[in-house]
């Protein structure tokens, strides 16, 4: 009788424990789009922008560190309705940005959660393309090299519908110097530079 009692007992303490949800400290993350508007391109306008990307990011009570890694190829359309004797075309914008810094989580529940925070960043970006237009319709011939290095603050939305997965939605404005150098020129010439993405879609697998 002893051991028919104690068996499912023990049978049901082992399955209790097994359930006992631990906390997850680590994420890998990645951003496969962005709706971003930079300072790169011709008309400095919102673009759809798609990425090949890996982050992490290390949980320590609501504060976080991450490190990213970005890349992407994306072609822009330039065009301006309302301007006069402008350059018009496809342009081509091809990125690489590494982003680190810290977030802080708040107002939030196990699926639902708010967030700020701000990063360090380091950007190669090229912009080049065939134009047609201008004052006089010759059109223009643009290859322009860019090495960013700037700071990066965000506002997200976090989701997570079952524990192991989140899905965050994020706004951010960056700002920082640039050096220009384009193809045939010998020198870079230093600039400022800015982006602003509504929204930035970033997937992550937690463990």
């Amino acid at each position: 009788m002893k051991k028919i009692i104690i068996l499912p007992l023990l049978l049901i303490c082992i399955y209790g424990f097994t359930q006992v949800e631990i906390e997850k400290k680590n994420i890998l993350n990645t951003t496969p789009f962005k709706y971003e508007k930079v300072t790169h391109t011709l008309q400095g306008k919102l673009n759809p922008k798609f990425y090949t990307s890996i982050g992490y990011e290390r949980i320590v009570n609501n504060w976080s560190w991450k490190i990213s890694i970005q890349h992407s190829f994306n072609k822009i359309d330039e065009e301006c309705i309302n301007c006069a004797d402008h350059f018009y075309g496809k342009g081509y914008l091809r990125e690489n940005n590494i982003f680190t810094g810290f977030n802080y989580r708040f107002l939030g529940n196990s699926k639902f959660q708010l967030s700020i925070g701000s990063d360090v960043y380091y950007s190669n970006v090229n912009f080049s393309g065939d134009f047609e237009g201008g004052i006089d319709g010759a059109g223009t011939r643009i290859n322009n090299n860019f090495r960013g290095l700037g700071f990066s603050h965000h506002f997200g939305v976090h989701f997570s519908p079952i524990s192991i997965l989140r899905i965050s939605l994020i706004s951010s404005y960056s700002y920082g110097l640039s050096w220009l150098k384009k193809v045939d020129g010998k020198v870079y010439v230093q600039n400022t530079e800015s982006a602003y993405a509504i929204p930035e879609v970033k997937i992550g697998y937690l463990f």
